[in-house]
């Protein structure tokens, strides 16, 4: 009887194993990585597998990027304010160069809700960077190209850019993994992870000789907008939906010796600040369609953006939007509608 029993649990225990691996698995499909770290820490770190190790490495690091974004930049005194705009967005930028010249800057905005999916086509279109990012003769800097190498999932991708820098220096390329995760259901976010550790092999080329392969990595945290955030209590706008607040940082390498103070100053006094209001004036066409390849490319992933608006629909409902905005039940028509389309409607409301 007691080999049976042992027998039994044993097989119990094997099923439950499969269970939370399956269930890992469906996570790591959905783009929910910080929900499968919570099934693989149910089991004994003796059944995890390389893979399943990785997954872990790659949450702790997702953790501590969120936890520096989340983190109050005035509270470090490294940062060096860059700027504080009220203008056409409210927006505050930050900066630090080491002693090697390599670049960390911090970037926060409050955008309005329905920015957010253009802002993520336009981060998502990773082909069509080149077509939007400014590029300047004095001094030479700018994007050659970029391409996508290869989607990794519906939230991931390696992206391949190559740049102008000023003479004597050569071109400089970035290979970029860029990696978004969801939260939105456990802790209303969405955060994108972004570097330059992608290792050499399969679609992953070699560096050209011709070329500096730099090191690059980065992130995003989109969440909702705190109503007493400093920008918020200065602002001169008056908003009239949601504000998802934008919290961008970034670390580059560029592998120069001897730059110029000069050309340190034009990257950190104006360089950054205009690509990232670049950016969201690009997002801001996409909104009223106004940037054709990018609209293309948008209908051509209509389940992928399809996807993305229920998800962005269901984090504008979970921070409590509704005595600014409808809730979505007001778009269900019981028989007729679905919750897809019911949060398409939340959103184009948004638009309108």
């Amino acid at each position: 009887m007691s080999t049976m029993t042992n027998q039994s649990i044993a097989v119990d225990e094997e099923l439950e194993y499969k269970e939370i691996f399956q269930s890992v698995e469906d996570h790591i499909r959905e783009e929910r990585l910080l929900r499968a770290v919570d099934e693989l820490k149910k089991l004994d770190s003796s059944l995890l597998s390389r893979r399943h190790r990785e997954i872990l490495a790659q949450a702790a690091d997702f953790e501590t990027a969120i936890a520096d974004l989340i983190e109050d930049p005035n509270n470090d005194k490294s940062w060096k304010k860059h700027g504080e705009s009220h203008g056409k967005r409210d927006a505050l930028i930050y900066y630090k160069v080491d002693s090697q010249s390599r670049l960390t800057c911090r970037i926060e905005t409050p955008i309005e809700a329905s920015l957010l999916i253009p802002i993520l086509s336009v981060l998502n279109e990773s082909s069509l960077y080149s077509s939007w990012i400014p590029s300047w003769t004095m001094p030479k800097m700018g994007i050659d190209s970029s391409e996508q190498l290869e989607q990794v999932s519906r939230g991931s991708q390696i992206i391949r850019i190559l740049a102008n820098v000023p003479w004597p220096y050569s071109k400089r390329e970035a290979l970029i993994k860029a990696v978004a995760i969801d939260e939105i259901d456990e802790r209303g976010f969405v955060a994108i992870r972004i570097s330059s550790d992608v290792p050499v092999g399969g679609i992953i080329p070699p560096p050209s000789p011709q070329v500096e392969r730099i090191d690059f990595e980065g992130a995003m945290l989109l969440r909702p907008c705190p109503r007493n955030h400093e920008l918020l209590l200065k602002s001169k706008h008056v908003y009239r939906e949601p504000l998802i607040l934008v919290s961008f940082k970034m670390f580059a390498d560029p592998r120069m010796t001897g730059i110029p103070t000069t050309f340190m100053n034009f990257v950190t006094r104006t360089a950054i600040g205009t690509i990232f209001f670049c950016f969201l004036d690009v997002a801001e066409a996409v909104k009223h369609g106004k940037r054709p390849k990018h609209m293309e490319a948008i209908a051509e992933k209509k389940d992928f953006y399809d996807w993305m608006a229920l998800r962005i629909g269901i984090l504008l409902e979970k921070a409590a939007v509704h005595d600014v905005l409808p809730p979505i039940s007001k778009y269900m028509n019981e028989a007729k509608t679905s919750e897809l389309e019911a949060h398409q409607a939340f959103i184009s409301y948004l638009q309108s």
